[in-house]
C-alpha cells in the first residue's frame, strides 16, 4: 500500500512534467515569432554592383559613387 510518501512522489513528478510542458510551449512560441535571419550579409562585390546600378540610374552622382566606394574599400 502506498502511503503519503508515494502520493508526494507522483505529485512532484506531475508538477515537474507540467513545468516542462510549459517550457516547451514557451520555446515553441519564441521560435515561431522570434526574429529571423534573412541570410548572410552581402559581400563587397554585391554592394558595388548595387552602387554601380544606382549610379547608372542616376540615383547618385559620380562624386557620391566615388565617396561610397572609398568607404567600402577602407572599411569605414
Amino acid at each position: 500500500m502506498m502511503g503519503m510518501g508515494g502520493m508526494w512522489l507522483w505529485t512532484t513528478i506531475g508538477l515537474i512534467g507540467l513545468i516542462g510542458l510549459w517550457v516547451l510551449v514557451a520555446c515553441a512560441i519564441a521560435w515561431v515569432v522570434g526574429p529571423r535571419r534573412t541570410g548572410a550579409a552581402p559581400d563587397a562585390l554585391e554592394v558595388l554592383e548595387v552602387l554601380e546600378a544606382r549610379l547608372a540610374r542616376g540615383e547618385i552622382t559620380a562624386e557620391e559613387y566615388r565617396r561610397i566606394r572609398r568607404l567600402i574599400a577602407t572599411g569605414h
